[in-house]
C-alpha cells in the first residue's frame, strides 16, 4: 500500500492514527531536532506521507507550533480557496461525524462497563 493511500486510510480510521499516536509516544519521544535531521537525511523520499502521522504524534513543543502554523494556513487557503461557507460547512460535518462516532463509543464503553466487561 503506498504512503497516500495510507494516510487516506488513517484519515478515514482516526483510531488507527491514535494508535499510532500512542506507540510514538510511548516508545521514543520525537523532538523538532531529531524530525529536522530526518528531514535533512533524505526528505522522506518514498514515506513522505508519514510525515504527516509524525507531526501529529510529536509532543515536543516546536512540532506542536509547526503543526499550529500549518493548521491555520491550510485554513486560510481553504477559505480563500473554497470560500467561507463551504469551509465551514466542511469542517461542520466532521464534527458531526466525530462527535457521532464519539457518542457511539462512549454508549458501548457504557454498556461494557455496566456488564463489567471492562
Amino acid at each position: 500500500m503506498s504512503n497516500r493511500k495510507v494516510l487516506e486510510s488513517l484519515e478515514q480510521n482516526i483510531e488507527g492514527v491514535e494508535q499510532l499516536v500512542y506507540f510514538i509516544q510511548y516508545n521514543e519521544e520525537l523532538t523538532a531536532k531529531e524530525l529536522m535531521v530526518d528531514i535533512e537525511t533524505d526528505h522522506f523520499k518514498d514515506y513522505e506521507y508519514c510525515l504527516a502521522i509524525m507531526l501529529l504524534a510529536a509532543d515536543d513543543p516546536v512540532i506542536n507550533r509547526t503543526r499550529k502554523r500549518l493548521f491555520l494556513r491550510w485554513f486560510s487557503e481553504e477559505m480563500k480557496k473554497n470560500g467561507e461557507e463551504k469551509t465551514i460547512n466542511r469542517i461542520e460535518q466532521l464534527l458531526t461525524e466525530e462527535y457521532h462516532n464519539f457518542e457511539i463509543k462512549k454508549k458501548r464503553l457504557e454498556e461494557l462497563d455496566q456488564q463489567n466487561k471492562l
